[in-house]
């Protein structure tokens, strides 16, 4: 149980983490969230990188129940921040599921890999599946929901090969949602 009033970066191996790279691991885990404003991952809350990167082969299995203000969740890692400008970045055979149920009553992005995307790098996405249940009363809030990748401050940069989704995603009551499925909106 995690039970903040402060901002906050959680994941069942880190929370805030500038990596290098990350391949073969595999993480199960249990997480219970209150807090004001988080970022929340199956692996790491928040991920920094300024450089060339690769996150491959993770398979991850969590189950979350989560009450924020504010949420950026994704089922590796909440928030993916890059200022690698004219670098790539390499997410390949990552796997997740799990139940999560998730009570927003602000700004929520929430997806099956990453939840919320910022920075210029070109982000390329290789052999990606999510089978996560997201359960989600945003009463209120903003939402931006995918499969793969809710919400990034750029779509130009973002490629897509053999990814899926076949889980399930239910919404109660969102003032404004954005849905993107595998692919975010153009």
């Amino acid at each position: 149980l995690v039970d903040s009033k402060n901002s906050i970066s959680v994941g069942t191996i880190g929370g805030s983490v500038s990596l290098a790279s990350l391949s073969n691991i595999q993480v199960a885990g249990n997480i219970v969230l209150n807090s004001s404003s988080t970022t929340l991952g199956g692996a790491f809350g928040n991920i920094s990188s300024s450089d060339n990167k690769t996150f491959s082969d993770v398979k991850i299995h969590v189950d979350m129940d989560i009450n924020a203000t504010s949420l950026n969740f994704g089922g590796f890692t909440g928030h993916f921040d890059s200022n690698a400008y004219n670098k790539t970045v390499y997410f390949k055979n990552i796997m997740t599921a799990g139940d999560i149920n998730i009570y927003a009553t602000n700004t929520l992005r929430a997806s099956g890999i990453i939840g919320y995307c910022s920075g210029e790098p070109l982000d390329i996405f290789q052999h990606c599946q999510s089978s996560m249940n997201i359960n989600i009363d945003a009463t209120g809030a903003t939402s931006y929901i995918g499969g793969i990748l809710a919400h990034g401050t750029t779509w130009d940069g973002v490629e897509f090969y053999n990814c899926g989704f076949s889980g399930n995603i239910s919404e109660i009551a969102s003032s404004t949602t954005v849905y993107s499925a595998i692919f975010p909106p153009k």
